[in-house]
């Protein structure tokens, strides 16, 4: 969770200047790539990361090292194969997705023919994209590799290995994607003043000139997390050469025989498959974004030309960050939204550690019938996910349009804010569902059940599509029926997760402790937010950046000082933390923790 914290300030500190570097218009480029990309590394992995890393627990629990060592040659060798395809695949998308969307164009001229309605052209990426999602393609191959890594030393309980690449391989992609984001707009920016065509465009005026280089600098901006990916995987091969796994040699002597590799690989495809699977599905929702948002926009805005130019005057109309005609205006939105989604992602990608924590040891417990630990295991999973999601996802919400100003006006405008801050809003409420799905996930494949995970997640995918392509169909919702979307999605699988953990675990959690307490302290955390920020901006006229970090502070001291009050933190949870014992002595002896 450190290693977490660490990448995404890091990340942050890439993202933040890289979009305001590439603008609405070149964000959509980088967020396509992607929405591209992670459906496919997940289609490339299918679920063995996680299927590695319960095996491996399943046997250190019965002392087969042996079995252990051969689940890592066997994952190494599959995913070079699944990798290099997936890479393949990703490299050679935009052509199979440009042929596929001139046939759904002529079938519309066809059906407009004989029926007298409207054609509509149908685009389901925007071609600019291209180099940035060829680019990104590499990372498919280094990223599956490291997976199998990172789920062995994981199944083994170290999370270092996984830490440390992480941070490695963020820090590299820090400092190579901004540099290769920036230098294709000097190099263009250099030719359109020297008089020259910018990457082959004659352009007229600067804006058009920066527009033309837009495509090169996402692409050049997604290429530092293909070389960081690179990094990254060279760091766990020499750490595995040079510190190997912890494995003794007379450990390996004692151990029963390895099974053969045909049967490895049998056991690995059958947990694999259903998580894979599953997994596909969830991360099929920034595609299906990508595809209703471009689909959906294009034909409202042929139907109702006037209507979206009155709606969308201002960020279309303005100069320097607009869309600048209306038939740009879906992937400007798309972009607005590729905003929102780098505050949305922090939170589950910080949960989502406990859920690769939580996965061994339910693995562990269930595995050896210790029913008290495995009940202690999982309500401290689910319980420390609600209290990090809660006073994120409320926070958030409360403070949406302030920290967009903070970080994006420059390159989004005024305008671009107010159009950016409901659907930023609307997905912090969705936090509270996303973070607590992912350690649920996780619990039900330690409980050897991903079949039921994959049925859940296709429903929530389900609903999420049926929702986008209603809401986005309607005029008044439009570009906003896509968080609503993500929403319905993800409250459905929380709650088909949590019913399912019940049902098969046969534990009854504290509903008290683990859901109500956090969300009281949660909710104290975002009325000092909000209320600090009234007051400073709206009654002192602070600025925006003053008021905002010091209603973020009053936040979390509120919070902090909340959870002691209402002894929401058990003396359990800071036994799990390093130097617990330490930290729960002096908390006990304030009677701070119950």
């Amino acid at each position: 969770m450190i290693a977490t914290v660490i990448v995404k300030i890091i990340g942050a500190i890439y993202k933040i200047p890289l979009y305001n570097i590439l603008t609405p218009q070149g964000t959509a480029y980088f967020s396509t790539a992607y929405n591209v990309y992670l459906p496919i590394y997940v289609l490339a992995t299918a679920g063995l990361p996680a299927a590695v890393a319960r095996m491996v627990s399943a046997q250190y629990s019965t002392g087969n090292y042996k079995n252990i060592r051969r689940i890592l040659k066997i994952a190494l060798a599959f995913f070079l194969c699944t990798g290099f395809v997936g890479m393949l695949v990703m490299f050679f998308f935009t052509d199979m997705m440009s042929g596929l969307s001139g046939a759904l164009t002529s079938l519309s001229a066809k059906i407009a023919e004989n029926t007298g309605w409207t054609p509509t052209t149908v685009e389901l990426f925007s071609p600019n994209a291209v180099y940035a999602i060829r680019a990104l393609s590499p990372t498919l191959l280094f990223v599956c590799l490291m997976s199998a890594f990172r789920g062995y030393y994981e199944g083994l309980r170290d999370m270092h290995p996984t830490a440390y690449s992480q941070v490695i391989e963020t820090v590299c992609k820090l400092g190579f994607g901004l540099f290769l984001a920036n230098a294709p707009i000097k190099h263009g920016i250099a030719a359109f003043e020297a008089g020259l065509p910018v990457y082959g465009q004659v352009c007229e005026t600067l804006q058009q000139a920066k527009e033309a280089c837009l495509p090169y600098a996402a692409a050049g901006g997604i290429a530092g997390v293909t070389i960081g990916a690179f990094i990254g995987l060279c760091y766990l091969v020499l750490h595995y050469k040079l510190k190997s796994d912890g494995i003794t040699a007379q450990q390996l002597e004692d151990s029963p025989n390895a099974d053969s590799n045909k049967r490895m690989l049998r056991a690995l495809l059958k947990i694999a498959i259903p998580i894979g699977v599953g997994a596909i599905a969830l991360n099929l929702s920034g595609l299906i974004d990508n595809i209703t948002i471009n689909a959906r926009m294009t034909s409202l805005i042929q139907k109702f030309p006037d209507y979206f130019q009155n709606m969308y005057a201002a960020v279309i109309n303005n100069p320097d960050v607009g869309a600048g005609t209306l038939d740009k205006l879906p992937n400007y939105l798309w972009g607005l939204y590729g905003y929102g989604l780098v505050f949305y992602n922090l939170i589950p990608m910080i949960t989502l550690n406990f859920g690769i924590s939580a996965l061994p040891a339910v693995t562990h417990y269930w595995t050896v019938g210790d029913h008290e630990r495995l009940h202690e295991n999982i309500e401290r999973a689910i319980r420390v996910t609600a209290l990090i999601a809660y006073p994120g996802a409320l926070g958030l919400a409360v403070l949406a349009k302030p920290i967009l100003t903070m970080f994006y006006q420059g390159s989004m405008g005024t305008a671009g804010v107010a159009v950016a801050t409901p659907l930023l809003q609307i997905l912090a409420i969705t936090l509270i569902f996303a973070a607590l799905c992912t350690p649920l996930g996780s619990i039900l494949q330690g409980l050897g059940r991903p079949d039921l995970q994959v049925k859940i997640v296709f429903g929530g995918i389900g609903i999420k599509l049926l929702t986008n392509f209603i809401l986005i169909g309607i005029p008044q919702f439009n570009i906003n029926g896509a968080p609503v979307g993500t929403f319905m999605c993800y409250a459905f699988i929380f709650f088909c997760e949590l019913w399912y953990t019940f049902s098969i675990s046969k534990i009854h959690l504290n509903f008290k402790t683990t859901f109500f307490k956090p969300l009281a302290c949660a909710i104290l955390c975002a009325a000092a937010a909000f209320g600090g920020y009234r007051l400073l901006h709206g009654v002192l006229s602070l600025s925006v950046l003053i008021s905002t970090a010091i209603a973020m502070i009053a936040a979390v001291v509120v919070y902090v000082v909340s959870l002691f009050l209402l002894r929401a933190i058990s003396k359990e949870d800071v036994l799990s933390l390093p130097k617990g014992k330490n930290i729960a002595k002096v908390l006990e002896k304030h009677h701070l923790i119950g």
